[in-house]
């Protein structure tokens, strides 16, 4: 047992279920069984001295089981440690190497066999009475550069090898590492390996540091399941409030993640920036591989920022309903961090009613770089999936039907929500106002998808209920009111609104005048009834603000849009307007006024 073992005092980043799949990098636990500073002093019982190999190679291959057997058979009061490491990666390796280094006794050899064919020689050099035994890759540019060492020799010398070989080039590296442990464990001189070696290999190494409102800094381990731990103290990072947004730069990359505390944080496959026990940061990916989603390596640079994300929002018109959802979805994104006017910039456009007018305002969005584009309401979202690039993603919300308006898996990088109203039960809930009604009035716009899809399906549905429709096609708010004249001058008295943006603009002028003609309207949202509507129903709008919301940063974060699947929500909202009842003449049953979500007193 190491003497010098001190207990590690694990900071625990998260304390919910995702802990599970996460264990901080305290490579001085992780990987070495022991914690402690520089230069400990004490060995394992048993033993004067320690071996330390750090190798790619597995404990069972050839090589591993070559220089166990030299240490155990030959030189048994050596303890051999086995610390393994990622397949050719050198800058992780030189990392693992420095962290041994500070916690394995002040008399401990280390070989380390980890290569990436960047050479063909190798050295041999001294940090006091601790010997280092590496390939010159760079993977000794950690030690060189942080502790003071002593002559560098290269291991060429022939008679290491009891004259079987003529030139070092015919020596394997097998030979030369159990040659080599052998002769440092019997304690010969440095100079008795070969040359002296006046420039060995050299990696960069460099402490995190500023530069302007950027933090620059290096990955120096990637774990077992893909966590990206960096050299970057919580310090530099002192300007930025946790909670926000972090702009990664690293591997050929751009991304964004949350600076948090826990994985729980951010949804399941996003990114998150959390600090290590050491107070270091790590970049994360809820349940998933942050190193394989970006390509990252030890070695790396990663550069920090604050971010500044730009979220834009293209409407039909508008509407009020389109209006609440805009501000719940901001609501939902701040959250997770985003705060207008400090990290975020809200960028609304808006197309006045006019299809014509959406491509030109997609574009206006592309051009002012949005990271991200939400469309509310189904003309909108038409336009953004057709006109804005790939890369940028695409996020609708408010779409009736997205397999009707033929963007449901249209292209890539996009996700949406859909806000169907279940017709069925909106007819339902008209027969339940109204048991006795045979005839209705329909006004639509069938420039709008979702008016067509939501007509189709009234028409095809209103048999079951015995219900017979006749409709008025309504292009601009302008025609409302003709339109409600000629449905008085039919004897029509009940008029069903749904999945319209027209409509939903010209509500409130429409429910007066039908007021003053003793004319009833059902609307499918609580904006409708709260515009004079006598009653309405519909999914939760509330919840579809949030869910947009959600799935907007979690796009930002690092999941693919085409990961997420298209959101439906339930049926389950049922508004009445008493104010409207009572000029009518209109009385609510029992039934219905317990049912109710929201009512207009």
């Amino acid at each position: 047992m190491y003497m010098g073992i001190r207990y590690c005092y694990f900071t625990i980043i998260q304390t919910d279920i995702y802990m599970m799949k996460y264990i901080l990098l305290v490579l001085i636990a992780i990987l070495f069984s022991a914690c402690g500073e520089d230069n400990v002093t004490n060995n394992y019982i048993g033993h004067d001295r320690t071996f330390v190999l750090i190798t790619d190679y597995d404990r069972s291959s050839e090589l591993v089981m070559s220089l166990s057997g030299i240490v155990n058979k030959e030189f048994p009061n050596v303890k051999f440690e086995y610390i393994q490491t990622r397949n050719f990666d050198v800058a992780q390796a030189a990392y693992v190497l420095e962290q041994a280094k500070k916690n394995y006794p002040i008399n401990t050899v280390f070989l380390s066999t980890v290569d990436d064919g960047d050479s063909d020689r190798n050295i041999i050099f001294k940090v006091g009475d601790q010997a280092f035994i590496l390939p010159d890759n760079g993977l000794a540019s950690r030690i060189l550069a942080n502790y003071t060492h002593g002559e560098i020799r290269y291991i060429d010398n022939m008679l290491l090898f009891d004259g079987k070989h003529k030139s070092i080039d015919d020596v394997t590296f097998f030979e030369i590492y159990n040659s080599s442990l052998r002769t440092i464990l019997s304690h010969a001189p440095l100079n008795r390996f070969g040359s002296l070696c006046t420039e060995p290999q050299l990696r960069p190494v460099y402490d995190a540091y500023r530069n302007a409102g950027n933090i620059i800094g290096q990955s120096l381990y990637i774990d077992n399941i893909g966590n990206v731990e960096t050299n970057i103290p919580s310090d530099l990072l002192s300007g930025i409030e946790l909670g926000s947004i972090l702009k990664v730069q690293a591997g050929g990359s751009t991304f964004f993640a949350r600076w948090a505390t826990t994985f729980s944080s951010v949804p399941v496959g996003a990114n998150v920036a959390l600090l290590d026990a050491n107070n270091k940061l790590i970049l994360a990916v809820n349940f998933g591989n942050m190193s394989e989603k970006y390509s990252l390596n030890a070695g790396d640079t990663i550069q920090i920022s604050a971010a500044n994300i730009k979220v834009g929002f293209l409407r039909y018109n508008l509407s009020e309903i389109s209006g609440n959802i805009i501000q719940g979805t901001k609501n939902s994104m701040q959250e997770f961090g985003l705060i207008s006017g400090k990290n975020v910039e809200y960028i609304e456009k808006n197309a006045n009613g006019d299809d014509s007018r959406l491509p030109i305002l997609c574009k206006e969005l592309v051009d002012l770089n949005c990271d991200i584009i939400i469309p509310v309401s189904t003309s909108a979202s038409k336009a953004a999936v057709n006109y804005t690039p790939a890369n940028i993603p695409v996020v609708y919300t408010y779409v009736t039907s997205p397999e009707f308006a033929g963007i449901l898996n249209a292209r890539e990088n996009v996700t949406g929500l859909s806000d169907a109203t279940n017709f069925d039960d909106y007819l339902k809930f008209v027969k339940e106002l109204f048991p006795n009604l045979t005839k209705a009035g329909r006004m639509y716009n069938p420039n709008e998808a979702n008016s067509q899809y939501a007509q189709q399906r009234l028409t095809s549905l209103s048999v079951l209920y015995g219900l017979e429709f006749t409709s008025e096609v309504i292009e601009d708010i302008s025609q409302i009111t003709p339109a409600l004249s000629t449905f008085e001058s039919q004897q029509i008295n009940t008029i069903l609104i749904a999945a319209d943006n027209t409509m939903n603009l010209g509500m409130k002028d429409l429910s007066q005048n039908a007021i003053v003609k003793k004319m009833y309207i059902v609307g499918d949202s609580r904006e409708n009834v709260e515009d004079g509507a006598i009653g309405g129903v519909s999914v939760d709008y509330a919840e579809l603000a949030k869910e947009t919301g959600i799935s907007a940063i979690s796009v930002l974060l690092g999941i693919k849009a085409d990961d997420i699947a298209v959101k439906y929500l339930p049926t389950t909202q049922i508004y009445l307007n008493k104010k409207t009842a009572q000029a009518l003449n209109f009385t609510f049953s029992d039934d219905l006024l317990n049912k109710a979500s929201y009512i207009v007193e």
